[in-house]
């Protein structure tokens, strides 16, 4: 039977202090990367992506409702569409203008 050589043992033996170190660490650095410039384009979305599992049932109702939905319905949700962006778009806009 082969043994291991002694540099690999002794890399193993360090390898659990090795794991609670950055096990110690991951908060400091995950709360770096959320601010960094990288972390900040990203967690946006990952949280969108989270978002979506719970909500995914009523954007199936949605679906439904514009493929196979009275046309009252269909109008309903379209207006309903419209006003989300248009809000939206209102709080853009009067983010990009300082106050008077």
């Amino acid at each position: 039977m082969k043994t291991l050589p002694r540099r690999t043992v002794a890399w193993l033996g360090r390898l659990p202090g090795r794991l609670w170190d950055g096990l110690r660490n991951l908060p400091r650095r995950v709360g770096a990367w959320i601010l960094s410039d990288r972390g900040r384009a990203v967690w946006p979305r990952i949280l969108l992506a989270g978002l979506l599992i719970p909500i995914s049932p009523f954007l199936a109702v949605l679906w439904r409702i514009m493929l196979y939905g009275s046309a009252s319905d269909q109008t309903i949700v379209i207006y309903a569409i419209l006003l989300i962006l248009l809000i939206r778009g209102g709080r853009n806009a009067l983010k990009k203008h300082p106050r008077d």
